[in-house]
């Protein structure tokens, strides 16, 4: 796992590292309705245990994550399918929906809105004699790639996890499994 912050520099890197700085004001910030953990019945703890055992999430406390009131903040999990097959298997990208996190903190503004978009295009005039290309990168697997600062785990925290996969020493008897990653979603 790349650590995200080798990658960043100035802005970005301060954002990166002082995540709490994001969040709105405790009293701007609500719950809302927490987003599903889409997984088939049966399968989450196999799906928990995958992603611990891969070092997307880990196993936190309750009191580990980040509250509004007295509630924890919770996102959603699913997957799309990706058009893929292997091994006979359909083949699925994981979506880690953030929008409760989202929600209640401030985004990195950039640059993102000066890129070009297809859309743009429409009043581009090419002559007889021109040819426009053109092509999009996807940097497959992007996302799950850099692993993010820990401060990070507390906004990132999705479903209760089964006994099986609380540490037996715990203290605590509410735990849930939360993210470690830069995810597809936030």
């Amino acid at each position: 796992m790349l650590d995200i912050r080798d990658f960043c520099s100035h802005g970005v890197l301060h954002f990166i590292t002082h995540i709490d700085d994001t969040m709105l004001a405790m009293e701007e910030q609500t719950i809302g309705k927490t987003p599903s953990v889409m997984v088939e019945e049966g399968g989450w703890e196999e799906l928990a245990s995958n992603l611990i055992a891969r070092g997307l999430c880990r196993a936190v406390p309750e009191s580990a994550l980040h509250h509004v009131g007295s509630l924890p903040l919770l996102n959603g999990l699913f997957a799309v399918d990706k058009d893929e097959v292997k091994d006979g298997i359909t083949v699925g990208r994981l979506i880690m929906n953030l929008k409760p996190w989202n929600s209640n903190s401030r985004p990195l503004p950039g640059d993102v809105g000066t890129l070009p978009k297809i859309t743009g295009m429409g009043a581009l005039h090419i002559h007889d004699d021109e040819c426009l290309v053109t092509f999009s990168e996807d940097l497959r697997c992007f996302f799950y790639l850099f692993k993010v600062p820990p401060a990070w785990e507390k906004y990132m925290g999705f479903g209760r996890l089964p006994k099986s996969l609380i540490p037996t020493n715990a203290a605590e008897d509410r735990w849930y499994l939360a993210g470690q990653v830069l995810p597809m979603g936030y």
